[in-house]
């Protein structure tokens, strides 16, 4: 049970927007550290564009969204505490420094093979520190099939067999897809991380300032990107950035003598993970979209690479999704169907949003870290799925639904059943309506779908 200092601080960091329709926080994951993080409400942050929409079905975050406090310098309550990205990390720099090379490559009209053949495996070929990245990220994650290293051997083959431009993008995407591997990995080991003398707050602080290294060095520019695409829920990038500044925050807990805040680097992990989700949701469409119109298979490629980046959300929801997405965005530009594409991405996101909308009724989490962090991850995955929502359900307030998520994170936060209760039903009414709506025979948040 948390202590009453800490309860009383985030009932206060809840905005009131119950009743104003105005968005909070996000997260997901296992009732530990889920599937790359945790949430509870950060502290206030101007960071990234104030959305402009206005529409039906939309909801604006310009004066209420949480964000975190600085954490850094002597604030009263951090002290002396290093800044975040603080950390040097001049392994991720040059790495960043050869990616950048490939991404400007790709941006031109007929990129160079060699170009991109030179920021991988070096003038001697003896391999740079991009190459040195992908090996060494795939080692320690596991990334390993017969003995070999998958990413690697993915870009060495490319390579060698002469790439096309089709396939330089691929090479980019399969970059970007270790560098998120990475960011989900360190966010996720410091979220997990328990009470330990033997620990060095700095070993924390380092893990997450090597996340954002690549976060901000790479990632951030798709998170803008994805911005500029689809519904105007709240920014994507300002979302990423708040659970990257809260989460350092935490790192060093007031109350906890050698550990972490799990209030705060939990929820945080998963607004980082969460939000490159639905950043790279938008981008799946938008370049399937663009590869349909314009029979374009470069756009067909970047498409299938970010599909790479949230492919392990669909399995076990609708592990059939992924040959069908997969075999769109690899065959005939002009025949992808958009259209079935979000509709398979859709089936993952509102089974993982349907777990947590009662998961602390269910399990009794009310009042702790993981049931604060659930509630979170649901709001977080609602997003996702809400804009779909908007389009398949008639009459269907996208912004009246978070502010009933917000409500019942208040209500989890205040150990509160009764509170809870009918709001998680509401939550649940809407979400298993959208289930229907996509086509699914019942109702459900883990099963998956029939082959």
């Amino acid at each position: 049970m948390m202590k009453l200092s800490r309860l009383a601080l985030l009932l206060s960091l809840v905005p009131a927007c119950a009743s104003e329709g105005t968005p909070a926080a996000s997260a997901e994951g296992s009732s530990s550290g889920g599937e790359g993080g945790t949430t509870a409400a950060p502290p206030t942050s101007e960071t990234g564009p104030a959305p402009t929409s206005t529409e039906p079905g939309t909801t604006s975050d310009a004066d209420t969204t949480l964000g975190p406090v600085d954490d850094s310098g002597t604030d009263g309550t951090g002290g002396d505490r290093p800044a975040l990205g603080a950390t040097p990390h001049p392994d991720c720099d040059a790495a960043l420094a050869q990616y950048a090379t490939i991404v400007a490559e790709n941006a031109a009209a007929d990129p160079d093979p060699t170009v991109v053949e030179l920021a991988y495996f070096g003038e001697d070929g003896s391999g740079t520190a991009l190459q040195d990245f992908v090996r060494s990220a795939g080692a320690e994650l596991g990334r390993v099939e017969d003995a070999v290293l998958v990413d690697d051997a993915f870009i060495t083959e490319a390579l060698l067999e002469g790439p096309t431009a089709e396939r330089l993008v691929d090479i980019e995407t399969r970059v970007d897809l270790v560098m998120s591997l990475v960011v989900r990995d360190r966010t996720t080991r410091v979220a997990d991380s328990t009470p330990n003398a033997d620990v060095s707050p700095a070993l924390h602080y380092a893990a997450w300032d090597e996340a954002y290294c690549y976060y901000s060095g790479a990632l951030a520019a798709h998170a803008d990107e994805a911005d500029l695409v689809g519904v105007d829920v709240d920014s994507i990038a300002a979302e990423i950035q708040e659970g990257f500044e809260w989460g350092h925050g935490g790192v060093e807990d007031d109350e906890l003598a050698f550990g972490t805040d799990p209030f705060a680097v939990k929820p945080a992990a998963q607004l980082i993970a969460k939000g490159m989700f639905r950043g790279y949701d938008r981008l799946i469409e938008k370049y399937a979209a663009a590869a349909a119109s314009g029979d374009d298979p470069r756009a067909a490629h970047r498409a299938w690479g970010y599909f790479q980046l949230v492919e392990d959300r669909l399995a076990g929801r609708n592990t059939p999704g992924i040959a069908i997405i997969e075999a769109a965005l690899l065959g005939a530009p002009a025949d992808i169907d958009v259209a079935e594409i979000s509709r398979q991405l859709d089936i993952a996101w509102v089974k993982r949003t349907r777990t947590y909308t009662d998961q602390a009724i269910v399990e009794g989490l009310f009042a702790s870290a993981d049931g604060v962090k659930g509630a979170y991850e649901g709001r977080t995955y609602a997003k996702v799925i809400g804009p779909a929502m908007v389009e398949a359900l008639d009459g269907f307030d996208l912004a009246a639904y978070l502010a009933t998520f917000d409500a019942y994170i208040e209500a989890v936060i205040a150990d509160d059943p009764v509170t809870a209760t009918p709001l998680s039903e509401e939550l649940t009414l809407r979400n298993c309506e959208m289930q229907t709506a996509l086509g699914l025979a019942e109702c459900t948040s883990n099963t998956d779908e029939p082959a």
